[in-house]
C-alpha cells in the first residue's frame, strides 16, 4: 500500500506525546488525522484538546496507512472491540501499525502480533501480570529500544525519537540508512 496518511489512536490515558514527532515528520507526506472511541475531541494527559476526525468504528471503513497507537493506560479500551476492528482492517488493507510503549497492548488484544517480535514500556511485573490475563502470549517480548517487523513499528517510550524515524522506513517513504540515522541524531539533539 503507498502511504497516503495516518491516523492517532486517542484514549484516555493515553500519553499522545509519545506519536507527535512522527505525526509531525508525516504530515509532510499526508494527512494526518485522529480517532477517538466514539468521535469526541479529546482532551490530552497535558490538557490539550485534540478534535478527532471520526470515529474507531468509522475508521475502520476507510483504514489508514498507518495506524499510530500512543502508550499511556490502554485499559480504557480493553473491553472496546471498535478499536480491534480498526487495528485488524489497518492490517487487512495492507496498512502499516505503529505502537509505542503501552500500546502494543492494543496490537495484542486485535490478536496481531502472532510471532512477532516486540518492543515495549511495561516492567517484568506488570508483563506478568498481563501474561496472566492472556496478553503477549503469542508474540516474542524483547529489550530492544525499537523493533520493526512484519509491518509493525513498536517502541521503548524513551525511543520516541526512534519510533518517530522509524515511521517513515515503515511506510516506505524514506528507506536510506544513512538519512534515517542522521534524522535520529537531528531529533535526539533537539527534542
Amino acid at each position: 500500500m503507498a502511504y497516503a496518511d495516518a491516523m492517532i489512536v486517542l484514549y484516555p490515558g493515553a500519553i499522545v506525546f509519545e506519536v507527535m514527532l512522527a505525526a509531525e515528520l508525516l504530515a509532510a507526506f499526508g494527512a494526518v488525522r485522529a480517532a477517538t472511541a466514539t468521535g469526541a475531541p479529546h482532551r490530552g494527559s497535558n490538557g490539550v484538546m485534540i478534535i478527532a476526525d471520526q470515529s474507531f468504528s468509522a475508521a475502520a471503513y476507510a483504514p489508514p496507512s498507518l495506524l499510530l497507537i500512543p502508550g499511556g493506560d490502554p485499559g480504557s479500551l480493553i473491553g472496546n472491540t471498535d478499536i480491534d476492528a480498526l487495528v485488524i482492517a489497518t492490517r487487512q488493507s495492507g496498512g502499516a501499525l505503529a505502537a509505542i510503549c503501552a500500546g502494543p497492548l492494543l496490537l495484542d488484544k486485535a490478536g496481531v502480533l502472532a510471532g512477532v517480535e516486540i518492543a515495549h514500556g511495561y516492567g517484568t511485573e506488570q508483563i506478568g501480570w498481563l501474561q496472566e490475563r492472556g496478553h503477549f502470549r503469542g508474540c516474542v517480548l524483547t529489550d530492544e529500544a525499537w523493533r520493526l517487523q512484519d509491518r509493525i513499528l513498536t517502541a521503548r517510550p524513551e525511543a520516541y525519537v526512534e519510533f518517530a524515524v522509524r515511521t517513515l522506513q515503515l511506510t516506505g517513504l524514506e528507506t536510506r540508512a544513512d538519512v534515517l540515522d542522521g534524522l535520529t541524531a537531528k531529533y535526539r539533539q533537539c527534542c
